[in-house]
């Protein structure tokens, strides 16, 4: 039986958390509290070493205990069926395969494989080194593969279109309403799935056939995306319109990328600490440009539905 695409719904890919200190290491007990936040608030599931978790500024080893800690840390809170789809793009085939096979080894579900980033003064890659690449992989993970291009490159639909009838290959992130139609209307939803990457757009992406999303800005907020997913799967869709209006400041705090949801995370929670070195702080014009998207999704939602703290995170 071939695999199939991740269970729809809204996943949060995660951030990572450091000590302070000059060396910066990892913080396991405020990542375990996090996913548990997150878990506790009703997410499809946790993308672990995606771009916003920093996956460029861990060691292998970091990687690997992080992904073990999050198994274990899930586990421990009967959560042990929340999937995980982990991030094991590498700048060549056998070890980004290596890394799919220790994801399957250490507890993950799904693998989210960005294509290799070539170095200055190289073409990008064509699609012919692109489909040969995925298929290498496909053809030699043990977990099925969620496609993820490295932006501003995307994927030219004929060979989304060529990769996505590969078994292995079970879905797409995509900033596209148009491309989540297409792709949608050509292939079942369990066999090869859209999900889409921006909170602003969650609703349109919906509408045209995305089947959730990977969504940086649930790190701050789950319960505001699922309020737009629970909507739009009871088929209110005056109720998703009204959860989904203060979301349009979203593009404000994802757009500044880690550091951006790192310091809403602030803002709203009051953790997150600092991102590992050499990525500094966000200048404190982008830090009052966070805050007052923050201040928009509060006030927008005051008084309606449940809060946005649930109670539980780390300290």
């Amino acid at each position: 039986m071939p695999p199939c695409a991740p269970p729809p719904g809204i996943y949060v890919p995660t951030l990572c958390f450091f000590k302070p200190g000059p060396r910066q290491e990892l913080d396991l007990p405020a990542f375990a509290a996090h996913l548990l936040r997150l878990a506790n608030a009703g997410v499809a599931g946790i993308v672990l070493h995606h771009a916003i978790g920093e996956p460029t500024h861990l060691s292998r080893t970091e990687r690997a205990q992080l992904l073990s800690h999050a198994h274990t840390a899930l586990a421990d809170h009967a959560a042990h069926d929340l999937p995980l789809i982990v991030g094991t793009g590498a700048q060549s085939t056998w070890e980004t395969i290596d890394l799919c096979e220790e994801a399957g080894a250490l507890g993950g579900q799904f693998c989210l494989v960005e294509c290799p980033l070539l170095g200055p003064g190289e073409a990008p890659m064509g699609d012919a080194e692109l489909e040969g690449f995925y298929f290498d992989v496909a053809d030699h993970s043990p977990l099925p593969l969620v496609l993820s291009p490295r932006p501003p490159a995307e994927f030219s639909l004929p060979l989304l279109q060529r990769l996505a009838q590969h078994p292995n290959i079970v879905g797409l992130l995509t900033s596209s309403p148009s491309l989540c139609s297409t792709l949608s209307a050509q292939f079942p939803a369990k066999a090869f799935t859209p999900l889409c990457t921006r909170a602003d757009e969650l609703l349109p992406a919906l509408v045209s056939g995305a089947q959730g999303g990977v969504l940086p800005l649930g790190n701050v907020c789950p319960e505001k995306l699922l309020r737009v997913w629970d909507g739009w799967k009871m088929h209110e869709l005056e109720e998703a319109r009204r959860a989904q209006r203060p979301l349009a400041r979203a593009g404000v705090i994802e757009g500044a990328g880690v550091r951006g949801v790192r310091t809403a995370l602030q803002v709203v929670h009051g953790y997150g600490g600092r991102c590992r070195l050499p990525l500094l702080e966000l200048a404190e014009r982008e830090r009052e440009a966070v805050a007052r998207a923050c201040d928009a999704l509060e006030q927008k939602e005051k008084g309606k539905g449940k809060p946005l703290t649930n109670g539980f995170g780390p300290h």
